[in-house]
């Protein structure tokens, strides 16, 4: 079991954009998500909150529009928000950030944001290529080493 302080998640506040918090599937359209977000960080930081991390929920990737099962599911998670890749219901297609919602790139946005970043991903969409590289049981990869700390590119 890891120590209690062992890394920033475990030992620090963060800010979680998963469902229920209020950047989920939402920000200002004026600004875009990456500068929203930053926004967010400069606040926090301007109030003395301090911030050990941020959590960026399954909005920041493309996705299919595939249920997990494989047939056509919802095209847009948020009727609100502009058409992308990224704001649809299905599977991981590649585990990189949407250009549309992070122009330079998710290690800029990290960079710029100064934050060690959490990320997630629902599931693998059946036609992802990941297929071809990992091994994957139906829409969940299997960690080859039992140690659940690989990369994907």
């Amino acid at each position: 079991m890891p120590a209690q302080d062992s890394e920033p998640l475990l030992k620090s506040f963060g800010y979680w954009t998963d469902n229920g918090a209020d950047y989920y599937y939402n920000y200002d359209l004026s600004k875009g998500y990456a500068p929203t977000l930053l926004d967010l960080r400069s606040r926090y930081k301007s109030e003395g909150i301090p911030l050990g991390y941020l959590q960026l929920d399954s909005w920041w990737y493309d996705k299919s529009t595939n249920d997990p099962d494989g047939k056509l599911g919802g095209t847009r998670k948020n009727s609100r928000l502009p058409m992308g890749a990224w704001n649809r219901y299905g599977g991981l297609m590649e585990y990189r950030a949407d250009a549309d919602l992070f122009p330079a790139g998710l290690p800029a946005f990290q960079t710029q944001l100064d934050l060690p970043l959490a990320v997630h991903n629902r599931w693998i969409d059946r036609t992802s290529p990941y297929h071809e590289k990992y091994k994957i049981s139906g829409v969940a990869a299997i960690d080859p080493c039992g140690e659940g700390h690989h990369r994907l590119p």
